[in-house]
């Protein structure tokens, strides 16, 4: 966008430049009286500060967009608390805290459990290999 500006500016200033090498005697006819290139120009535009403007406005607009959009995040999470303290909102949170409960019950116990059940078998196939000796 400033590119853009900047080279708008230049345009401009180029065009103007060539009206002045013409000279400030009546080159041209506007609404059939002669007109000369100065008044075609009209008053020196400072183009350091028409830039600077333009380069603020910019910054402006995204500040702006930058304070919305964090306006939005804000307005979303206060949204999600509300929702999370409702009754809806806590069933939800007791059952996701029952789920998650189990698997990490499960994922701490699970190498316990195969040891006990591998030591349970093979204390059942000795007292069965004993049995079957005593008989």
């Amino acid at each position: 966008m400033i590119a853009l500006l900047a080279f708008e500016f230049d345009a401009t200033a180029v065009r103007h430049t060539r009206q002045m090498e013409v000279g400030d005697v009546a080159v041209t006819q506007a609404r059939g009286r002669p007109v000369s290139a100065a008044s075609i120009v009209g008053p020196p535009i400072d183009w350091a500060s028409t830039l600077a403007l333009a380069v603020d406005e910019e910054a402006a607009r995204r500040d702006e967009l930058r304070r919305k959009r964090r306006q939005a995040v804000i307005s979303c999470c206060k949204r999600f608390v509300a929702f999370l303290f409702s009754h809806v909102g806590l069933a939800a949170m007791v059952v996701a805290y029952s789920i998650l409960g189990g698997f990490l019950f499960r994922a701490i116990e699970a190498p316990n459990e195969r040891d006990v059940k591998v030591s349970v078998q093979s204390s059942i196939v000795i007292l069965n290999v004993y049995k079957r000796l005593k008989v």
